[in-house]
């Protein structure tokens, strides 16, 4: 092959290489993002579970304990929890309260799943063009025919 071709198959190999590592990242981003949308729906059940019961009293509920498991439970006193702020430590919060910090770590989750979305595209589209640039390569080389040391 002569020297022309062995660069061209090197930059071929170069955007298979770089096109596999893109596709790596995307699907990786895609998990991460689908874990939080995961997270998204356990803060939506939280909020409907804390309005559900606020101030409510000796009455019975039944309590989501994940897995699609519920418990029928009677609670005491409603009008506090304890709100898990970071790093194992938890605070007794009045339920609006936790409500309301429940909220805002949605705000948060949706601003990162919206900025995983934007960074998946810009890479899905960056993958595209490393692809049509590596067939063009592909093609090139294609044209060129086998090269001398190739022939019988």
């Amino acid at each position: 092959m002569t020297d022309d071709g062995s660069k061209v198959e090197q930059r071929v190999e170069q955007g298979i290489a770089h096109m596999e590592h893109l596709k790596n990242q995307i699907d990786a981003l895609t998990l991460q993002k689908d874990s939080l949308a995961s997270l998204l729906l356990d803060h939506d059940r939280t909020i409907q579970v804390l309005e559900a019961m606020n101030g409510s009293c000796s009455e019975s509920f039944l309590l989501p304990m994940g897995g699609q498991v519920f418990v029928s439970a009677r609670i005491d006193r409603m009008d506090v929890c304890l709100v898990d702020q970071g790093a194992g430590v938890l605070l007794e919060k009045r339920v609006p309260e936790a409500i309301g910090q429940v909220r805002n770590r949605q705000e948060r989750i949706k601003g990162a799943v919206s900025g995983m979305e934007n960074t998946i595209q810009q890479m899905i589209s960056q993958y595209q063009e490393v692809t049509s640039a590596t067939q063009r390569l592909y093609d090139q080389q294609m044209r060129a025919g086998p090269g001398p040391e190739k022939t019988f």
